[in-house]
């Protein structure tokens, strides 16, 4: 059994200027992630995060005792696809800001199960490609295998790649305040004086005390 290279990838991630060259891509480009390893861990958080706490995934006693058919402890079905979602951001690197957001999952297959301390591996392959307005759709076909190359799940994952417009928060602001202040360093008399007559009023109204008498009153007591 070979040891888990903490997740070196065995295929070079591509690199792209902007959106558009992913039309450039060949069919049937392949990215493979490293061997990884299926930890206890990753079960509990899933369990926590679904509220899924099936025996069969989370409590190796019960599943042994049982006799499960999975034969042991093994990854949910909705894990084994969450555990390849990573690789989605290593295959491309694109220059472009790039927004990329999941369509959905298609033809999904669950072969054989993912059992506890097993170690696994994933790839995704480009099926299909299409340019929309500077926007860019891909399938990708993801297989996970066991280190002897067993398919444990397959399916498809549609990506939509969006450029992110860049939207000026600072600039706008920093510009008012300069105008502000110059503003009021062309007339310093006028402005001082209205700042003063805003202090006074947000003052006077924020400490203005009603007297007892009046309905506006706030009760000392019963």
């Amino acid at each position: 059994m070979s040891t888990p290279n903490s997740g070196q990838n065995s295929a070079t991630q591509m690199h792209l200027k902007n959106i558009s060259d992913i039309s450039s891509l060949p069919i049937g480009f392949r990215w493979q992630s490293g061997l990884l390893f299926v930890s206890f861990f990753r079960f509990i958080l899933f369990a926590i995060a679904t509220g899924d706490w099936n025996k069969v995934h989370i409590n190796p006693f019960t599943a042994w005792r049982y006799r499960s058919n999975l034969k042991g402890l093994a990854c949910c079905g909705d894990l084994v696809l969450a555990l390849t979602k990573p690789g989605i951001h290593k295959i491309l690197r694109i220059d472009e800001d790039t927004e990329i957001i999941a369509l959905g999952y298609s033809s999904v297959e669950l072969k054989r199960p993912l059992h506890l301390g097993m170690c696994y591996k994933y790839s995704y392959t480009l099926t299909n490609r299409s340019l929309k307005k500077g926007r860019a759709y891909c399938d990708w076909l993801i297989e996970v295998k066991t280190e002897k190359g067993e398919l444990v799940a397959s399916s498809t994952w549609r990506m939509f790649y969006s450029p992110v417009e860049k939207r000026q928060f600072v600039q706008p602001i920093l510009k008012k305040l300069l105008e502000t202040v110059t503003e009021i360093w062309r007339h310093p008399v006028e402005h001082t004086l209205l700042l003063l007559f805003a202090f006074v009023l947000v003052y006077s109204c924020l400490s203005y005390q009603p007297p007892f008498d009046s309905p506006y009153a706030f009760p000392l007591g019963p």
